[in-house]
């Protein structure tokens, strides 16, 4: 309804535009595939819905358009608030370690090597991170100690190391990529944004996520596919609104790293039996900053894959915090590794296999819905 109201194609003024919507006699054709829907809500029903469970929220995106699939919200009627969790970060809500997606992709843009080593012992202390405030933070994964290579830190999902990271790079940096990719609310660039500790919504966070399954270039999520008139004519389509935002070459390679989160990382439960690349944020019990993101591509084999990107994390309104503390681990992973420098991951592999970590996002994206 937003979408509808703030867009002046349907009328000149707000007033208008209400009018128009609810007395106006048209078909509005939506992006929504209803079978999608359906899953998207009987998952978060299923799993994340009931007395003491946080809220939650899902989207699926077509990366290649922005075309939006499937959006759902648990435990947070819609009802007389009118608000929807899906498409707002109010109440504080943040990504937490989903984020480092945007510094990893800052920092291979800046010709940070896959392969740099950086400790992994924790606590830490960064004296005037990023030119800012000195910054101790802990590792949230039972993992640390030794030396870890870009690739098996953003794996293991290591704090410490991304705060090297963020560091060597700038949060200034990070902001500005993390916008370019898809997120649309304002960031505060300080060293602790890696761990995401800036408010985001789902629909930002797919976005961005999307940005990488379609080799770099960001597309402007729409959930209004076309509009017809009472009389039969074609009064508003949609087109898709495309740009490059990271080099191809940035989406690939760290398309290729985050494979390893559900490999053998801290996102091994999104294991679906194919290729798939996301980022989570494992916790023993509902965390405050938890999302899985992936995405979930046709082979490699077609020029132009037509997949779907999807986000799904509980939302709690949390307080940033710029200190980590050690927690327990969500389960023993397949791969354990604290000294690691034989294994090398080879530089812009060509990576477009993604895959959904909820299941939800099945099939193929071809014409617009109607509702």
């Amino acid at each position: 309804m937003d979408s509808f109201l703030s867009n002046p194609a349907f009328g000149p003024t707000v007033k208008a535009r209400i009018r128009a919507l609810y007395q106006g006699g048209l078909k509005i054709y939506t992006t929504l595939e209803p079978s999608m829907e359906r899953q998207a809500e009987q998952t978060l029903l299923n799993r994340m819905t009931g007395p003491g469970l946080p809220q939650s929220a899902l989207v699926s995106i077509v990366p290649q358009t922005g075309a939006i699939r499937a959006m759902a919200v648990g435990n947070a009627p819609y009802g007389p608030n009118q608000y929807n969790l899906a498409v707002d970060p109010g109440g504080g809500r943040t990504a937490g370690s989903a984020f480092k997606v945007f510094t990893l992709a800052a920092a291979l843009e800046a010709g940070i090597s896959p392969n740099a080593v950086y400790s992994g012992y924790s606590p830490k202390t960064i004296p005037d991170c990023g030119g800012g405030e000195t910054w101790t933070l802990h590792n949230a994964e039972p993992v640390g100690g030794g030396s870890y290579p870009l690739w098996l830190a953003t794996a293991d999902s290591v704090n410490v190391v991304f705060a090297q990271v963020i560091d060597q790079v700038g949060p200034e940096r990070v902001a500005e990529v993390a916008h370019r990719m898809g997120i649309t609310t304002d960031l505060a660039p300080v060293c602790p944004l890696t761990l995401g500790t800036s408010p985001v919504s789902p629909l930002d966070m797919t976005s961005g996520f999307a940005t990488l399954a379609n080799d770099g270039v960001h597309c402007q999520p729409y959930a209004i596919a076309h509009v017809v008139s009472s009389t039969g004519k074609t009064v508003y389509r949609q087109k898709p609104e495309c740009s490059r935002a990271i080099p191809s070459w940035v989406a690939q390679q760290e398309t290729a790293m985050l494979e390893g989160v559900v490999e053998f990382g801290t996102g091994t439960a999104a294991d679906i039996g194919r290729p798939v690349a996301g980022k989570a944020t494992p916790e023993p019990r509902y965390p405050c900053r938890t999302s899985r993101a992936t995405g979930r591509g046709t082979g490699g084999c077609s020029p132009h894959p037509y997949g779907m990107t999807t986000c799904c994390w509980p939302l709690k309104a949390c307080r940033s915090s710029t200190s980590h503390r050690p927690r327990s681990g969500t389960g023993p992973r397949r791969h354990r590794h604290h000294h690691h420098r034989a294994r090398v991951l080879p530089p812009r592999r060509r990576a477009t296999a993604t895959g959904t970590a909820t299941g939800t996002a099945t099939g193929t994206a071809d014409g617009p819905r109607h509702s």
